[in-house]
């Protein structure tokens, strides 16, 4: 059997081995029987995140029947990276990363195996910030509410043009699928995010989509400043960020009725408003309210919430040895 490993890279330097660690871990631990194939993207990085890179495909090659690394002449964006990492996905079961987040020590490889063309399968947001594992409570409020939800058409394209349906580096899908559903249609209207329009399309294109939801976490997702979502600190960046999403909201206002059509009206309107002063705010909590009040009476919530607890602990340690070696691996090389 054959898995991709894809990375997009941007400006990752002091952080991009503990991915390609984390990597490595799914292939020696749980790659018995598999032939891996490594994608990845650097768009045009000002630091020396390509030399490191390079430097460690160099020391473990052979753990991949092939390697494809791209270094752009010039920066192009997140979607056009992600197009480019697409082209090149066969119909192997693979998983596109950031060079900023790291796999989990969760058997990814299983957990692909049984994905079908008409499937996404998501798993839950594990948090590291700082070098601390951990799961928002909000979140996982949320999340417990989609997993005991029953799943419909409709409610996953409310709950998804909403906002924070999906957790993209913690979901996973087929080619096909990403192919019957025209996603690069619609994706390639952006430049910085390509997850919501991809899922859109999924969901809007394909009758019968199934959305699985799994009570573990694949990815550890890291917040850091330099993220370009990162809405705590207005850049240049995070401006155009801001831009797009309006892009995004008023295709999903074209495809609403009546109040929510009215809701999408107002997110475009006040876009570019403080968070203090966008109603959609506002909006957005009185639904978490509505969700906490329906999950709290659920007894299976708190065993739940235990389970993954005790997950984020042992994610703790395997991200503590997943560092140490990343590590040992820049000292050693002279980083």
């Amino acid at each position: 059997m054959k898995f991709t490993f894809a990375i997009l890279t941007y400006n990752q330097e002091r952080i991009i081995v503990e991915t390609l660690e984390s990597i490595k871990y799914q292939i020696e631990k749980f790659g018995a029987g598999y032939t891996f194939r490594l994608i990845i993207v650097d768009d045009n990085s000002k630091d020396r995140t390509a030399n490191v890179i390079e430097c460690w495909i160099n020391s473990y090659r052979s753990l991949f029947e092939s390697i494809n690394f791209i270094r752009n002449g010039k920066n192009q964006g997140t979607v056009a990276n992600y197009n480019t990492i697409m082209d090149k996905i066969g119909d192997e079961k693979f998983k596109l990363i950031a060079g900023d987040d790291l796999i989990s020590s969760v058997n990814l490889l299983q957990e692909s195996l049984p994905l079908k063309n008409d499937t996404l399968s998501t798993y839950v947001k594990l948090i590291l910030e700082n070098n601390r594992i951990y799961i928002q409570p909000k979140s996982l409020i949320r999340y417990f509410y989609n997993l005991k939800h029953k799943q419909t058409a409709s409610f996953h394209l409310r709950s998804l043009r909403r906002g924070g349906y999906l957790h993209t580096p913690s979901t996973i899908y087929t080619k096909e699928l990403y192919q019957k559903a025209e996603c690069a249609k619609m994706n390639r209207q952006f430049r910085l995010f390509e997850d919501d329009p991809t899922w859109y399309s999924m969901i809007k294109n394909i009758p019968g989509l199934k959305i699985v939801f799994h009570s573990k976490g694949i990815v550890l997702y890291r917040i850091h400043n330099h993220s370009v979502s990162n809405t705590k600190i207005r850049t240049a960046l995070s401006t155009e960020f801001d831009q797009e999403l309006k892009k995004l909201y008023l295709a999903y206002q074209k495809d609403s009725k009546g109040a929510e059509r009215m809701f999408h009206w107002i997110r475009c309107k006040t876009i570019s408003l403080p968070k203090i002063f966008r109603i959609e705010k506002y909006i957005d909590l009185l639904y978490f309210w509505y969700q906490s009040a329906i999950v709290k009476q659920k007894p299976e919530f708190q065993m739940f919430a235990e389970h993954l607890k005790r997950q984020a602990v042992q994610e703790q340690v395997f991200y503590n040895q997943i560092k140490k070696a990343a590590n040992k691996f820049y000292d050693q090389n002279g980083f």
